[in-house]
């Protein structure tokens, strides 16, 4: 599982653009998303990178959390 910190993220409708994106790349990926921390919680097969290569695409940056 990765934590992904995302500055902006800032409402629903981006919250929604994030997990959307993630789903797309990986239909099967189970997305959380934490909006007061602005946190994403992913379980994919997809590799980090890649993962945040595709929220990168959709104009949003992604940083990883321990």
């Amino acid at each position: 599982m990765f934590k992904l910190h995302i500055e902006d993220m800032t409402c629903g409708n981006c919250a929604s653009k994030v997990a959307g994106a993630i789903r797309d790349a990986d239909g099967a990926a189970t997305v959380q998303v934490d909006m007061r921390e602005r946190l994403v919680s992913v379980n994919t097969i997809l590799p980090l990178q890649e993962l945040c290569d595709t929220l990168a695409d959709v104009g949003y940056r992604a940083v990883p959390r321990a």
